[in-house]
């Protein structure tokens, strides 16, 4: 009977605990019975297990074969991979795995599955929302900013707002404000954006930060400037270090006004803000607390400020770690001011996981930002994820290098290799969806693969 009952679970992960659950019961009971038919079906659905690929893979795949052209091999494998998490667990790695299928679903224009997903997160609403998300970035990220699936997950994303009334859930609602008002930005909608901001805490600095994009998006140059002056100049702090945050805030802005071209409105705020900074104040830890004012320093001409608050890091850190926490400067301001090589150094006296987790974050920002040839001698000293982040240094330009995603396949099998691997020879595809079950191998090919093997 358990055995029959175990064939109605789906999933063959799950099932397998079960089967194994019940197997031990019957090994503990008083009466010993016979578990070896129990025994032999888990130990089939672990064989299944085993054989299913992993999600994340499949939707990596599916987003490879779609920028292809190759739909016959994107549908099927985007199937599989959401069937795979609608019938999996409720762990953190369910939960992780089910978003990235939603996203890749509705990047390719299957919004539905993304949807379903989404119920899958009914009872839990803060999975849901982040699920709708992820799906509305995966839409932005096609350059789709006035379609109908972003209008209608941007919706999702207000209402769960608007329905969430726990006191607790006050740090989750402003988070999620947070990002659904850079949706808005990256959208193009500089009013509703700016409504939004504005509903929110005025001690919070990365509402002023939001305020500043709309009014910056809406070409709205002196409320920007002014925004900028209030926050440094006006808020209320309690301690020196708040008044470096608040500073560090509009030296963010500063730079922002700067890559958009206004500059000049920006030196005289940057001087007074370098006047008047401490620069024996450090944050928690040691951190250093004048990256952002450096930078503004540097983007607006102000040689010597930029000079003698870029001494101040003498005596000071860009990363800190204990245990399973790290605290560090933006990675963005790292990158550039150029101090990659001080916080690889830096990074590498924390132990071994805090060390990888911060690298390869600083390895990603230094590609985002266009310095593929800097980040390579960081990414030879990583471990874990050295095949990750060579797969992401191929894929950033076009076409891939081959170099890097052969150095990637050597250190194993990468999702997001499959993207520049694909770029560099589509029929390579074929081969890959055999590989992961999403296709059958040809007639022709059957008799040459030994049993079991993938």
């Amino acid at each position: 009977m358990a055995v029959s009952l175990a064939h109605d679970i789906a999933n063959p992960g799950i099932r397998a605990d079960h089967l194994t659950e019940i197997a031990l019961a019957l090994l503990d009971s008083d009466t010993p019975q016979d578990a070896a038919p129990v025994v032999l079906e888990a130990e089939a659905a672990l064989d299944k297990t085993r054989n299913t690929p992993p999600p994340t893979i499949l939707a990596a795949f599916a987003r490879a074969a779609g920028i292809a052209g190759r739909t016959d091999l994107g549908t099927p494998a985007l199937a599989l991979a959401l069937h795979t998490v609608l019938q999996a667990g409720d762990d953190t790695r369910a939960t992780w795995e089910a978003r990235a299928v939603a996203s890749a679903a509705t990047g390719l224009g299957n919004l539905d599955h993304a949807l379903r997903i989404a119920d899958r997160f009914a009872a839990d609403q803060v999975h849901r929302i982040d699920t709708f998300l992820d799906a509305a970035r995966a839409v932005e990220a096609q350059g789709d900013h006035s379609s109908a699936d972003l209008e209608l997950l941007i919706a999702q994303v207000a209402e769960g707002i608007e329905k969430s009334t726990d006191p607790s859930m006050s740090g989750w609602r402003t988070r999620v404000t947070h990002e659904l008002i850079a949706l808005h930005l990256r959208a193009g909608h500089a009013d509703a954006a700016l409504d939004l901001a504005r509903r929110l805490d005025k001690t919070d600095l990365h509402r002023c930060a939001l305020e500043f994009r709309a009014h910056l998006l809406s070409d709205d140059i002196p409320s920007a400037v002014s925004l900028i002056r209030e926050t440094a100049l006006a808020m209320p702090a309690s301690s020196p270090q708040d008044i470096a945050r608040r500073q560090e805030q509009a030296a963010a802005m500063i730079v922002e006004m700067c890559d958009s071209g206004h500059q000049p409105l920006c030196r005289d705020v940057t001087a007074q803000l370098a006047g008047t900074a401490d620069p024996d104040v450090t944050l928690d830890s040691g951190l250093w607390a004048r990256p952002w004012l450096t930078a503004a320093c540097r983007a607006t001409g102000l040689t010597e400020d930029f000079t003698r608050l870029l001494e101040t890091l003498r005596h000071t850190v860009l990363v800190t770690g204990a245990h399973y926490a790290t605290n560090t400067v933006p990675l963005e301001a790292v990158v550039r001011l150029r101090l990659w090589d001080r916080y690889h150094a830096e990074a590498r006296r924390l132990n071994g996981v805090l060390a990888e987790a911060v690298l390869t974050d600083l390895v990603k920002a230094m590609l985002d930002a266009g310095f593929l040839t800097e980040a390579l001698p960081l990414i030879d000293d990583l471990q874990d994820d050295r095949a990750d982040c060579l797969a992401l240094a191929a894929a950033v330009t076009s076409p891939p290098p081959v170099d890097l995603v052969k150095r990637s396949l050597a250190h194993g099998f990468a999702d997001d290799v499959i993207a520049p691997l694909a770029a560099l020879e589509p029929a390579c595809l074929q081969e890959i969806a055999v590989q992961l079950r999403v296709i059958q191998p040809p007639a022709e090919q059957v008799t040459l693969r030994a049993p079991g093997d993938v």
